[in-house]
């Protein structure tokens, strides 16, 4: 979860400028920010929060700046609400078709097998 989160933070300083010239960014820091976020919260639900903490950080800075950049600020959200919703699809889809660790503990009576009693 370090790697990810440490790719994301270096792609996004690059694209506000903390780390160097505006202008030298490009697209490719862009995916890589966009990759780099998804990775993170598929990694490890904790991801989230790392990501929540950099589009905030963000969204202040452009509140102060009074300019918002919006390319990245889709960058910086999309990815991560995408990929948690691919995991929260996961776990409904897993629960609803009763694929879970404790499953055959709590199988329903119907998938109990149950021995006839020997006729009399």
């Amino acid at each position: 979860m370090v790697l990810p989160a440490l790719l994301a933070l270096y792609e996004y300083l690059l694209l506000t400028g903390w780390l160097g010239d505006e202008s030298t960014a490009q697209g490719r820091h862009m995916l890589g920010l966009a990759v780099a976020l998804f990775v993170l919260v598929q990694v490890n639900w904790a991801g989230v929060f790392y990501a929540f903490v950099i589009g905030v950080h963000h969204a202040v800075r452009c509140l102060m700046r009074r300019q918002v950049r919006w390319k990245v600020m889709t960058a910086l959200a999309l990815p991560s609400l995408l990929s948690l919703g691919v995991s929260f699809s996961m776990m409904v889809w897993g629960m609803s078709n009763n694929i879970a660790v404790e499953a055959a503990a709590r199988a329903p009576a119907d998938y109990v097998r149950v021995s006839p009693t020997p006729p009399a």
